[in-house]
């Protein structure tokens, strides 16, 4: 009887130990640490910017780990365009500019001011300004040439100009005077025209007899 159930024993033995072996084998396996998905967390590299009129700036979403899609939207189309992130002021102003990436909304405060640098201006450059005005004194019979430019934006611009005046006492041949006679106070226009827009300035003349 013994040894009978000492047999049983071992038949129940044998059917078993292959069971748990394939319960184990079908266990699915972890993953290992260095395989963790990273949070999916996108940011904007600027949150608030200041840009001039006809000024751009590159906006871009970092951390997008899933590569998704990005639609931008301008909240004030008048004041700021944006075009695949890129920002372009039209008009002074403040607004936002939207990113939406996925199911995550970014906001970028976005300020249009009219910058010193994008004003351009007539001006001489080898005569100072005195009192808001261009001021010559010239002896009867002398030439000068007066140099103008336009400043702001970038260096001086190198563009024509044209320089008349409508008193005989001044002879004018290009942006070179000669005072022909004495005259006092006379009025010299100088003028030019750059990138669909004219610039003029006043140059007031006086010619003496010398002494």
């Amino acid at each position: 009887m013994r040894k009978n159930f000492l047999i049983i024993c071992l038949t129940l033995l044998c059917f078993l130990i292959p069971c748990v072996s394939a319960c184990n084998n079908s266990t699915s396996p972890s993953t290992p640490d260095n395989e963790q998905t990273e949070p999916f967390n996108p940011v904007l590299n600027e949150l608030d910017v200041q840009i001039g009129v006809d000024q751009t700036f590159q906006l871009q979403v970092l951390n997008n780990t899933k590569n998704a899609a990005v639609e931008w939207v301008s909240l004030n189309s008048d004041i700021v365009k944006v075009t695949n992130g890129e920002l372009l002021g039209l008009k002074t102003g403040v607004t936002s500019v939207r990113a939406m990436v996925g199911e995550r909304t970014l906001v970028c405060k976005v300020t249009v001011t009219m910058q010193e640098q994008l004003l351009l201006q007539l001006t001489l450059k080898n005569e100072p300004r005195t009192d808001g005005e261009y001021r010559l004194n010239l002896l009867k019979g002398d030439a000068y040439t007066i140099t103008p430019a336009l400043v702001g934006r970038t260096e001086l611009q190198e563009v024509s100009f044209d320089v008349s005046s409508s008193n005989a006492a001044l002879l004018i041949v290009g942006s070179t005077i000669t005072g022909e006679s004495t005259v006092e106070n006379a009025i010299v226009k100088v003028s030019c025209s750059y990138e669909g827009k004219t610039y003029e300035i006043d140059v007031i003349v006086s010619v003496y007899e010398e002494v």
